[in-house]
């Protein structure tokens, strides 16, 4: 579909055409174009963009919109499961909404219509959806807005200044363990009578800070011990059933798709070099279960993972994504910048290190001073006359 896109006095303006790239039709956008810059240079610009919409095709409606969403999130690799029951899911509430989504209004108009009461299971009892949910359907929304910006359908995203609900559980997973708390848990995992098997894993998750999905599939082959690398380039993913078992899962690109190379210190190479046996497969698994196969993410924390927190009286229960939190807060109390974090774990900026990470370790740490001297320096002052 053809695009105009141009900045004037500073502003950056994008207009979708609404027509096929042909002959015929990019006349008209050229056209269009060089109306635009009349209007400019005379200074009769129209900044709302109303009056050049009307001679390409109408825009299209929010149903439409997410639709073409659906179909650019199945073109770069989004699995079946998910596209049906969450982007599906927000499909049928747009449709049942009725309304086109142009303005923050309506924006926290259709957030009210999810909040509604439903039928729910099979008794058909009304129930509200949980403020999690809320949250995820508010995340996906504000994803769908920036596409539709960055693609010219709309000039803003209406959903941006609409802020998640803080629940219990949000808080818990964004906070990071303690030190004490990690030994405590590593060490319950080293002497555990049946879950001593899941402590190398549970070490990566602490010392690598990368995705439970990149660390489950990471392969022999991926880390360099002789020249001290490690690269994460794909990770072992949940089917597109939803499906967490080790034969269910699929290899696939990184989350934000692309390809990072890490130095390991000294410490990591030494973790990992304990882990490697002698004549290993390059292509077998890292860290296996206990039967030889990827690692079931869900059943690891529903059974292992909650033991083990239990059996080491690590209070309150944080979900095992807290161990990616818990690398980040050691690397930055360490030195490591916003940017040289958001490159290991694999953020495109560092808006998501500063947003989700910033608050971890942003305790300030009060100067060291002598209570005596400063007792001293006060009985001079007044026996001085000060």
């Amino acid at each position: 579909m053809l695009r105009l896109r141009w900045r004037h006095e500073g502003k950056r303006y994008g207009l979708c055409f609404g027509k096929p790239d042909s002959p015929l039709w990019r006349l008209k956008a050229k056209e269009l174009a060089t109306q635009i810059e009349q209007d400019m240079a005379y200074g009769s610009f129209d900044a709302t963009l109303r009056s050049y919409r009307q001679q390409g095709e109408p825009p299209p409606s929010t149903v439409d919109l997410f639709q073409q969403f659906i179909e650019s999130r199945r073109a770069s690799g989004t699995g079946e499961y998910s596209l049906k029951n969450r982007y599906g899911v927000m499909l049928t509430h747009l449709i049942q909404f009725g309304r086109d989504i142009n303005t923050p209004t309506e924006a926290l108009d259709f957030m009210e219509h999810l909040k509604q009461p439903r039928p729910r299971g099979k008794a058909g009892k009304l129930q509200a959806i949980s403020d999690r949910t809320r949250n995820e359907y508010l995340s996906l929304l504000k994803r769908f807005s920036q596409w539709a910006v960055n693609n010219d359908y709309w000039e803003a995203n209406p959903f941006r200044q609409i802020e998640p609900i803080r629940t219990e559980k949000n808080r818990a997973s964004r906070e990071a363990f303690t030190e004490d708390e990690r030994d405590r848990i590593l060490t319950s995992l080293r002497f555990h009578p049946h879950y001593r098997h899941y402590h190398s894993f549970v070490a990566a998750l602490f010392f690598l800070g990368f995705r439970e999905s990149e660390i489950i599939g990471l392969q022999w082959k991926h880390i360099d011990l002789e020249n001290a690398t490690i690269t994460i380039c794909e990770s072992l993913s949940r089917g597109t059933d939803g499906k967490s078992s080790g034969r269910a899962r699929q290899r696939k690109a990184t989350k934000t798709g692309t390809e990072r190379t890490h130095p390991l210190n000294s410490s990591q190479v030494q973790m990992l070099s304990k882990l490697q046996p002698d004549g290993v497969d390059p292509i077998s698994l890292v860290f296996p279960s206990p039967t030889g196969i990827a690692i079931d993410d869900h059943n690891f924390s529903q059974r292992v993972w909650r033991a083990i927190l239990s059996t080491a009286r690590v209070e309150p229960y944080r979900p095992p994504y807290a161990t990616r939190h818990t690398f980040a807060t050691w690397a930055k109390r360490h030195g490591m910048t916003d940017e040289q974090l958001a490159y290991w774990m694999g953020h495109k900026t560092t808006r998501m290190v500063r947003e989700h990470y910033g608050h971890l370790d942003n305790q300030p740490q009060v100067p060291e001073f002598d209570i005596e001297e400063a007792g001293d320096r006060a009985q001079t002052y007044t026996q001085n006359g000060f």
